[in-house]
């Protein structure tokens, strides 16, 4: 499922990370053309749907 950025509001939140997870992720994120939030929340969904 593939939800707009546009159609939901957004919040801004910190977290805390392992920095070795957090370099993977801008890693990957970066491969992918994406943002290091647009990953984030895309693994998020995916793994709400499989939960």
């Amino acid at each position: 499922m593939i939800v707009s950025p546009l159609a939901k509001k957004h919040k801004r939140i910190n977290i805390t990370i392992p920095e070795d997870v957090l370099r993977k992720i801008d890693a990957v994120a970066k491969h992918r053309g994406m943002s290091r939030s647009a990953f984030l929340v895309q693994a998020a969904r995916k793994s709400c749907e499989s939960a």
